[in-house]
């Protein structure tokens, strides 16, 4: 999602009658700190005043769900906007945005202000991740209103009717970027970067059937971009895939399945996780040690012999067969020496 699509949106809340001068304020609040190639970071849009103004300027628009087109471009946000719709519930409360088919979440937040006058912030938050390093600027956005007198009509469209017109405008800083640095990073890095740890969520049992298929689940927790999934150490007999990855939170529970190939002592192979720490600049590892399950000889999968007539079965109807033959045998003579 662009920025210039927030601001946009902000413009449309404050796009109905409303009373009073302009005491909105409209800022955005981006990272401090030096930032590296592929590290997230996240940027909000604020906008915050008295609570009458601010809600006046949404009580129209938030009435029903409302739909409109919208385009934009902004240099450090590739894409094109096509479509803005708000959902809001039945009674008018504010609930979602979704812009381009992502649901984004709004914040509300009241406090007291001077004279103890109720002031509100707005805000929505960005995730954003620089491609290139050096320092990037960011070109202001503004937004531009109009406050309406009171009873004054309006369609919830910037910018159609009549008004005060007013803008605001925000931006941030220059941000330096610097490149992943190449003393210190392993070959098995795989693009994380941040601080996490390893966990064994969930893991065999001591004991286990050969053919069988074995779950373990590693959770990685922490801040930052995990990357790829954990690596893991080579082992013949542990054929070990990845299956999936499950989000929760600021952890990532990555799924494991292997499958034993005979009786017998197994080793699970130990799993390590490369990162690169952006406030230290350094690389570090997290180990997760293996370990060691019973495979029992009892459920080995079949084989193409097996997959055949069970022997069982082929004895029951060997003998079915040579029964009938024997019954055939002695009562087909007489019936033909009948007269």
């Amino acid at each position: 999602m662009g920025l210039s699509q927030l601001f946009f949106l902000f413009g449309l809340l404050l796009a109905s009658p409303v009373q009073g001068q302009d005491s909105l304020d409209l800022h955005i609040e981006g990272p401090r700190e030096t930032l590296y190639v592929g590290q997230s970071c996240r940027i909000r849009v604020v906008l915050e005043g008295p609570l009458d103004l601010l809600r006046s300027g949404l009580s129209q628009l938030f009435a029903r769900s409302v739909e409109l087109p919208l385009a934009w471009s902004v240099p450090w946000f590739d894409g094109q906007g096509e479509g803005l719709v708000m959902r809001i519930p039945g009674d008018g409360a504010l609930a979602e945005v979704v812009l381009n088919g992502e649901v984004e979440q709004l914040q509300f937040e009241q406090r007291s202000g001077l004279a103890g006058k109720p002031q509100a912030r707005l805000s929505l938050e960005v995730s954003w991740t620089p491609d290139r390093s050096g320092t990037i600027e960011f070109p202001p956005v503004a937004v531009s209103y109009a406050l309406k007198p009171a009873g004054g009509a309006s369609s919830g469209v910037l910018g159609s009717s009549p008004g005060t017109q007013h803008r605001l405008e925000a931006g941030l800083a220059p941000l330096v970027v610097n490149s992943i640095p190449e003393l210190g990073r392993d070959p098995a890095w795989n693009g994380a970067i941040g601080r996490f740890s390893l966990h064994l969520e969930r893991g065999p049992p001591p004991k286990v059937l050969d053919g069988v298929k074995l779950s373990l689940e590693i959770l990685v927790c922490g801040e930052g971009d995990p990357g790829s999934p954990p690596r893991w150490e080579g082992s013949q007999r542990a054929r070990l895939k990845c299956t999936g990855v499950e989000v929760q939170g600021d952890c990532a529970l990555w799924l494991y399945s292997l499958v034993p190939t005979g009786p017998g002592p197994l080793e699970i192979p130990a799993f390590e996780l490369h990162v690169f720490d952006p406030l230290t600049g350094q690389f570090h590892e997290d180990h997760l040690p293996g370990f060691q399950v019973n495979v029992l000889g009892e459920a080995s999968p079949p084989g193409p012999e097996e997959l055949q007539t069970p022997r069982l079965a082929v004895k029951i109807f060997w003998l079915s067969g040579m029964g009938l033959l024997l019954v055939l045998a002695i009562f087909l003579p007489r019936r033909w020496a009948s007269p």
